[in-house]
């Protein structure tokens, strides 16, 4: 019992740490998109 749960929170602690690697990567691309995407609309 006890180790599944030490499991699952590891297994939780990498998954939120990889989205948050991939949120830094991510992020200031979407900005820029997002950006270029509202010059158009103007």
């Amino acid at each position: 019992m006890l180790a599944n749960r030490v499991l699952k929170a590891a297994t939780l602690l990498f998954i939120h740490t990889m989205n948050v690697d991939v949120l830094k990567t991510r992020l200031p691309n979407l900005a820029h998109a997002t950006r270029r995407e509202d010059d158009a609309f103007r």
